[in-house]
């Protein structure tokens, strides 16, 4: 709708000269002419000004928002995420996969089996960006380990420069596609993924139980989830997931263990940390390890 692309453009320079009362309205009168905008909901969550009926209702991002929000960012994404936020969840995500794998923990082929050289792994990383995960696993992975690596991402700038990571001369991915994560976990065949990863993905999702069962229903038995998430905040009253000040969708470890339970999975690993820094403040998130069940 063109005219709530102009509200909400109004209330971003209002927002960016710092009068949030007229951006507020302005996103407020968006969300009047096209319920449910993201972008709108986005800033209004930086804002604290997202009415208690807008919070409660808000579950996920629409991919259009996603997308161009990647599109837009993807000339600086590394620079900016990696070396001025300080972001470690690519590191987090593929050293938690890296340390299952090459210490032996879970299976690479089938249920029960020790984790063995020469066994061919398939592994999807969701929301590849250009290719953080992707280059942190490849490096630090046990050489003799053959993976079969997947990039899937919904913005078409980030799917050209994931195509074009390399390591050692060598591609990065074999395939990097554009288009939906849970969308591409269905098209898969039944138990023929050894392991998803997502990092940073999760946060732009919110409503995690249709990714999740599509997980599960595409790995092998004992095949793993590995992704990132930032928390809600503590408290007997907080919300298990809500859209943040960040402007990103946040999650309790007691949301990730009733959903992980629904989907046939159990958590392996939960490790919290500072995931990055937000105007000079940490932004606390964690790293789970979801093992789907034998």
């Amino acid at each position: 709708d063109l005219h709530a692309e102009v509200w909400n453009a109004m209330g971003i320079a209002y927002k960016a000269s710092q009068q949030t009362q007229d951006a507020v309205r302005c996103f407020q009168q968006t969300l009047v002419l096209k319920p449910g905008d993201s972008h709108a909901l986005a800033h209004l969550a930086s804002l604290d000004a997202l009415l208690p009926q807008q919070q409660s209702s808000i579950h996920t991002f629409d991919a259009d928002y996603v997308q161009g929000l990647f599109d837009g960012y993807s000339a600086r994404f590394e620079q900016e995420l990696v070396h001025t936020l300080d972001y470690k969840g690519h590191q987090w995500v593929a050293g938690e996969l890296v340390g299952f794998w090459n210490n032996g923990v879970s299976s690479p082929a089938a249920a029960g089996a020790p984790a063995a050289a020469g066994v061919l792994r398939t592994v999807v990383d969701l929301g590849c960006g250009t290719g953080l995960v992707g280059s942190e696993l490849v490096r630090h992975l046990d050489p003799s380990f053959l993976i079969t690596l997947i990039g899937i991402d919904l913005s078409e700038r980030m799917v050209e420069h994931a195509r074009l990571r390399t390591y050692h001369d060598s591609s990065v991915y074999q395939q990097v596609l554009q288009t939906d994560a849970e969308t591409y976990l269905r098209t898969l065949p039944k138990d023929s993924v050894d392991a998803i990863v997502a990092a940073d993905v999760f946060i732009y999702v919110g409503d995690l139980e249709g990714i999740l069962m599509a997980s599960a229903r595409a790995l092998i038995p004992a095949g793993l989830v590995v992704c990132s998430l930032e928390l809600t905040p503590e408290g007997g009253s907080s919300p298990l997931m809500v859209l943040l000040p960040s402007g990103r969708f946040g999650h309790s470890k007691r949301y990730m263990a009733d959903l992980a339970k629904r989907a046939g999975f159990e958590i392996m690993s939960w490790k919290e940390g500072v995931l990055r820094q937000q105007h000079g403040t940490p932004v606390f998130g964690a790293v789970a390890v979801l093992q789907k069940k034998k």
